[in-house]
């Protein structure tokens, strides 16, 4: 018989592999496999044609507990861009399918003894605009007079590049086709990771984009936003779920309302599906334990109402900017410290002046007993003209006085001065404005009790936040006044460097009576020797504790008008012998106050993340559950202790009506000595929760041309197509098989038992089925129209995922080392000519030149 489908690729993988139902990508030709190495699971992408794509593994977040990391579930996003992968000890990754490299981590706020059990991704279908105006001013759904508004009228700010690992002599030389790319641990602040944001748009905050890489598929990138409504849901053990809108602002908790706390059950979501355009999720909630296998056959229905609501949208852009704007800030504060005193790997233009100094102090010491401070020297030199004998061998031999090394101290450090002086008035100064007027707004939103009261806005903690942005500008703005100041300062300071060696050189004449004019400023250059070279006033910025809440500087009392100064300038002179000007001089307090920005941006930012930290969980505090009764002690343990069930479901909403009615097509199977097989339909209403709308079911035996069959696997293709993994039961040896078939014709009946698990209704059916005196319980027959042999699944289960609109299938054996993938594309023509039984074989070690297609 000639194979009905063509084999792609078959994969001989070199650790024993795990293959999840939703593994294949909806939209790209890509799917995923997870190994296991060391108690840590791995995530790989490959292609179709058995092209490895990538391999990673997710750093440990606790390496001191030894954390071991499984994967229960993955989804991928409705763009086909990322691939959020959970793990059971409650983070979640989301992956770049471009090289696995992790854009996001989402922190699970679940309890020790609680494991991450299920994730799912929703898109939001999205209503079609009835308003015949169009959006003529691209306001994009944003307010007028809204902060975003004000946001979107001023220039854009230069954005900042982001990290990246240093390049090392494996990753330029080393072929990474089937190497595991280990992605090192993020430098990003616990602030920031935890600060609730939508995924980044710093156009939305006034900030220039960063250019983004190609798509790995090759196709061209998706201009449409495709993620924005989405929804992410994330369960765990005890049967909470943590919906996060977009893919990533957590929207809180959402509580079980089972009623169950037991250690010797586990809590879970078999399956979880989502109303198309309305913020309603029906999932039937399943329990498990040693002895027990229970899902209940009535939906949990939750929903989330706030989400109608513009206003969380409003609040998560807000929180997004604030984010944009703080952790902007944070970078830039860190690049000018680390250019002025220096890393690891770099030298600190402030740490420039202190080894010249520090030279000289040696020179001293090996020519004078009598050491005295090189500044002393230094200033006498600048005031008399006469160097000492250290001083006349520094300047005249030293290798720090060559031209090279010269230009090197002038270049880096007038280039540090200049950006602490544009970085502070141009960048950091316009960045905490911008987050000022964000604060502003939700300040006035505090105000507003009735509407935005579900938020917990702290207006304390606003106006506290307010003040600390204030002191930052302030505080900005004087840095760059100071950075100014020191740069000319260290311009004349140079220019004395640099004429000294010619003066030592080339005494004056005493017969001249009239001296060159000095290329220097002495007050100046003495300044810069007193307050520049050793220790510098710009340190003030980055060490030293934060400022105060109340900085001195928003409280001095100065004169603001011209008149009132020049009343004061002739008071001054009428009066005789006096000499202090301005009458009102700076307190001395102002140059004792703290002026850290490093550890003001610090505290800034943990105070901003704790106000939006509260307001992201309103959605879960005005949500409603309905769940009914999960009793496992009611079930029958003899029907489901010894059978292994498999649950596959699929889910489609005829039409978006307002009683929110979904469609839910589900599948049962056990498989023992004897597949059962059976097919449920079931509509779920939001206005009766505890009374399905429609239930049917089919109890099905599969069969070929040869007889019954051994089921080990089924997937649902599209509505009314399903691929099974199957064998036969009379052939030797046992051979493995992929079939096809439509369920269209098979008659559906109702179901009137009161039965509350799918496990006992099963068990229930089949022995209906078994005495044959209910005719409603008879099994039908389903045949396969259309198989391939397998190269494996002989012996023991098989899992397969598919990929029913791009027509592939991804079957692997029960040792989870042979997967096959397969083109379900049916050629009609290809019974005359029998293609290859063998397939393709795909050796992963020499992937590169044995993955083409057949």
């Amino acid at each position: 018989m000639a194979e009905a489908f063509a084999s792609l690729a078959v994969l001989a993988l070199p650790s024993p592999c795990r293959l999840l139902t939703v593994s294949c990508c909806p939209d790209k030709d890509l799917f995923v496999l997870i190994s296991r190495l060391i108690g840590h699971d791995r995530v790989s992408l490959w292609k179709y044609n058995g092209t490895k794509v990538w391999e990673t593994e997710m750093p440990s977040q606790d390496a001191t507990k030894d954390t071991i990391q499984h994967v229960p579930a993955i989804a991928w996003s409705p763009d086909g861009h990322t691939i959020a992968v959970v793990y059971t000890h409650g983070t979640v990754s989301v992956r770049s399918i471009q090289d696995g490299s992790e854009e996001r981590a989402l922190s699970i706020p679940t309890q020790t003894q609680h494991k991450l059990t299920g994730i799912w991704w929703f898109k939001h279908d999205r209503e079609l605009s009835k308003n015949p105006i169009p959006d003529v001013f691209r306001r994009n759904n944003i307010l007028p007079g809204t902060a975003h508004s004000i946001l979107k009228m001023l220039p854009l700010l230069d954005n900042v590049q982001e990290e990246t690992p240093r390049a090392n002599a494996p990753n330029l030389f080393t072929f990474h086709g089937s190497q595991t790319r280990y992605i090192p641990s993020s430098t990003v602040p616990d602030s920031i990771k935890l600060w609730p944001t939508l995924p980044s748009d710093p156009l939305l905050a006034s900030l220039s984009v960063v250019e983004k890489t190609a798509d790995v598929s090759g196709e061209p990138a998706d201009t449409d936003n495709v993620n924005r409504d989405s929804i992410l849901v994330v369960a765990d053990s005890s049967g909470q779920l943590y919906p996060f809108l977009d893919g990533t602002f957590p929207l809180g908790t959402v509580p079980s309302l089972s009623g169950l706390e037991s250690s010797d059950f586990t809590f879970y979501f078999s399956a979880l599906q989502k109303h198309s355009r309305n913020p309603v999720f029906f999932g039937h909630l399943a329990t498990s334990s040693s002895t027990v296998n229970f899902t209940s056959v009535l939906p949990t229905i939750t929903h989330l109402p706030l989400l109608t609501d513009r206003r969380v949208r409003d609040f998560a852009q807000l929180s997004s900017s604030a984010r944009e704007l703080v952790w902007y800030v944070m970078r830039l504060v860190k690049e000018l410290r680390d250019m002025w005193f220096g890393t690891e790997t770099s030298t600190g233009a402030r740490v420039m002046g202190s080894n010249w100094l520090k030279e000289i102090e040696d020179k001293q010491k090996a020519l004078d007993e009598n050491t005295r401070s090189p500044l002393f020297d230094l200033t006498m030199l600048l005031t008399t003209g006469h160097p000492s004998e250290p001083l006349s061998e520094f300047f005249s031999s030293h290798e720090l006085m060559s031209e090279r090394s010269l230009s090197k101290w002038d270049n880096t450090m007038s280039d540090a001065l200049i950006k602490l002086r544009d970085y502070s008035e141009k960048r950091i100064t316009p960045a905490l404005q911008r987050l000022h007027i964000i604060l502003e707004e939700l300040k006035g939103w505090s105000s507003i009790a009735p509407e935005y009261s579900i938020f917990d806005l702290n207006p304390d903690l606003l106006s506290n936040c307010l003040t600390v942005t204030k002191n930052g500008i302030t505080i900005a703005s004087w840095l760059a006044s100071a950075a100014r100041k020191e740069h000319l300062r260290f311009k004349e300071f140079f220019a004395w460097v640099r004429w000294v060696p010619d003066t030592i050189s080339s005494p004056q004449n005493n017969n001249e009576t009239k001296a060159p004019p000095l290329p220097h400023d002495i007050l100046e250059v003495n300044n810069y020797l007193i307050s520049g070279l050793a220790e510098s006033d710009i340190d003030k910025w980055f060490t030293g504790p934060p400022p105060s809440a109340d900085n001195t500087l928003l409280n001095l009392e100065r004169p603001q008008k011209l008149k009132t100064v020049l009343e004061q300038a002739r008071v001054a002179l009428s009066v005789q012998g006096f000499t202090q000007w301005p009458p009102s001089p700076v307190p001395s307090v102002v140059e004792k106050e703290h002026r850290n920005i490093d550890e003001l941006v610090k505290t800034l930012s943990l105070k901003c993340q704790s106000i939006f930290a509260s307001g992201a969980s309103a959605t879960s505090r005005d949500v409603r559950v309905a769940c009914p009764a999960v009793s496992p002690s009611s079930s029958n343990p003899t029907s489901s202790t010894n059978e292994n069930f498999r649950l596959k479901e699929i889910c489609s909403v005829p039409e978006p009506s307002k009683d929110e009615t979904l469609h839910v097509y589900s599948i049962l199977r056990s498989s023992d000595d004897k597949s059962q097989w059976c097919i449920c339909k079931q509509i779920n209403r939001r206005s009766s929760p505890t009374d399905p709308a429609y239930f049917e079911f089919a109890l099905l035996s599969c069969q070929t041309t040869h007889g019954e069959v051994l089921l080990l696997d089924t997937a649902f293709l599209t509505d009314n197509r399903i691929a099974v993994v199957f064998r036969q039961n009379q052939e030797t040896p046992n051979r493995g098989y992929l079939g096809i078939g439509s369920y269209a014709g098979i008659n559906f009946h109702a179901c009137n038992t009161n039965l509350s698990s799918r496990e006992e209704f099963m068990a229930f059916a089949f022995q209906q089925a078994l005495n044959g005196t209910n005719k409603q319980f008879q099994i039908q027959s389903f045949t396969i129209s259309h198989q391939r042999r397998l190269h494996g699944c002989d012996s023991g289960p098989a899992t397969i995922a598919v990929n029913g609109t791009r027509n592939f299938a991804a079957v692997l054996d029960a040792r989870g080392i042979t997967l096959e993938c397969i083109d379900l594309e049916i050629d009609e023509d290809e019974d005359e000519d029998e293609p290859n039984e063998e397939g393709v074989d795909v050796d992963i070690e020499a992937e590169g030149d044995k993955s083409d297609l057949l």
